[in-house]
C-alpha cells in the first residue's frame, strides 16, 4: 500500500456515523462529537475548519517535522537547474508560489493545505465507516478503534485504525496518525536522501 493511500484511510478513520448538523467545537463537546465535526468538516472540503479540531501542539510538531523540506526548498538550485524540493513544495501545498508563502501559514492552514492537496493528487473518496468500540487511557486521552472504506484507483479499501483523541485547552482534539505523521517523515527523509547524494550537510533532525 502507497504512503498516500494509507494516509487517506488515516483521514477516513476519522468518520463518524450519523453526521447530519455541523456543531461548534465547544470545550465541552465530547470526543465522538468532536470526531463527527471533523469528519462534516472534512466532508465539506473545508480542511481549513477541520484543522481546528485536531491537537494544537501536535499541529505545531507536524511543521517542525516539515522544516527540512522548506529548507531544502530554499536553496538556490544550480545553474540551468531547477528546485526539485521547492516544486514539491508547491505542489503538495498549492496555491502557494512560493516557500515564504508557505512558511507565512499558520500551524492549522499550513496542515489543512497538505491534506487537501494530498488528498487531491491521491484522488481518493471516503467510503463508510463503523465505530467499533472505545477506551479511555486516563482522564485525558480517549481511543477509538475504527473501520474505514475508502475508494481509490477503482479499488475499494479497507482498514481498522485506532483514532486518538486528547483533552486540550481548547476541548477534546484529535491527535495526529501515525501515518499522517508518517507523511511528514517521508518527505523529510526525502530531502536528506537528496543531500546524502549531492554532499551537502544534512539537516538535524527536528525534537519530536
Amino acid at each position: 500500500m502507497s504512503r498516500i493511500h494509507a494516509l487517506t484511510l488515516s483521514v477516513a478513520a476519522l468518520i463518524a456515523p450519523g453526521v447530519s448538523t455541523a456543531a461548534e467545537l465547544t470545550p465541552g463537546l465530547p470526543p465522538e462529537a468532536v470526531l463527527r465535526e471533523a469528519y462534516a468538516r472534512m466532508r465539506a472540503g473545508d480542511w481549513d475548519a477541520a484543522a481546528e479540531a485536531f491537537d494544537p501542539a501536535a499541529l505545531a510538531r507536524f511543521r517542525a517535522m516539515l522544516e527540512p523540506l522548506f529548507s531544502a526548498a530554499s536553496a538556490p538550485a544550480g545553474e540551468g537547474q531547477e528546485n526539485r524540493d521547492a516544486m514539491m513544495l508547491m505542489l503538495l501545498f498549492a496555491p502557494a508560489k512560493s516557500v515564504e508563502e508557505v512558511r507565512a501559514l499558520s500551524d492549522r492552514a499550513l496542515f489543512a493545505r497538505l491534506m487537501r492537496g494530498t488528498m487531491s493528487l491521491a484522488g481518493a473518496e471516503l467510503d463508510e465507516q463503523a465505530i467499533l468500540g472505545s477506551v479511555a487511557e486516563g482522564k485525558d486521552r480517549v481511543h477509538v478503534v475504527t473501520r474505514n472504506t475508502a475508494r481509490m484507483d477503482r479499488a475499494t479499501v479497507s482498514r481498522v485504525e485506532a483514532v486518538t483523541l486528547q483533552r486540550t485547552a481548547q476541548g477534546w482534539r484529535l491527535a495526529l496518525t501515525g501515518e499522517i505523521e508518517g507523511l511528514a517523515e517521508t518527505l523529510q527523509a526525502t530531502v536528506e536522501a537528496g543531500r546524502t547524494e549531492s554532499g551537502e550537510d544534512l539537516p538535524s533532525p527536528p525534537t519530536p
